[in-house]
């Protein structure tokens, strides 16, 4: 949903999505752009596919997939350049991933600290910022006891 008169009244921005038979599972938004990515799927056949507005949500193209791993992927955001980051889940989690703008083909860009980190991306006009914490490797054990956060900038 996206308010264009100071939140007086709201539109769906998401309908080429829903027209497709998806829905929007997660979403990154660039505020001084408009550009928009989602990533959607269709709950009866679990076809999922990543969606990219540079519009503000007027218009929809779909984006191949990032490389997956057994257990799928997560997007980490949206460069100011307008490349899409990914991190696959599972065994090969520490390679990331970026989809240059305008482009149909995903290249490795960096390596995260490990393969157990949660990544999350900042961007940034000048360089953005990987933030990654290791996460616990069973769902009930606790974060790494040492506190351990990595920072490293990344320039799109």
């Amino acid at each position: 949903m996206v308010s264009r008169d100071a939140m007086r009244s709201w539109s769906a921005v998401d309908a080429a999505i829903v027209a497709a038979g998806q829905g929007v599972s997660d979403f990154f938004y660039r505020p001084d752009s408009g550009e928009l990515l989602a990533d959607a799927f269709d709950v009866n056949t679990l076809d999922r596919r990543l969606w990219h507005s540079a519009d503000g949500g007027a218009h929809w193209v779909s984006c191949p997939l990032p490389p997956l791993s057994d257990s799928g992927f997560w997007l980490l955001g949206v460069t100011y350049a307008g490349a899409l980051l990914s991190q696959p889940n599972g065994p090969r989690s520490s390679t990331l991933y970026r989809l240059p703008s305008g482009g149909d083909q995903w290249q490795v860009f960096d390596t995260a600290p490990g393969d157990n980190v949660s990544t999350t991306y900042i961007p940034s006009p000048s360089a953005g910022v990987l933030w990654a914490i290791p996460t616990p490797p069973y769902y009930y054990t606790p974060f790494d006891p040492t506190g351990r956060i990595y920072t490293k900038d990344y320039a799109a």
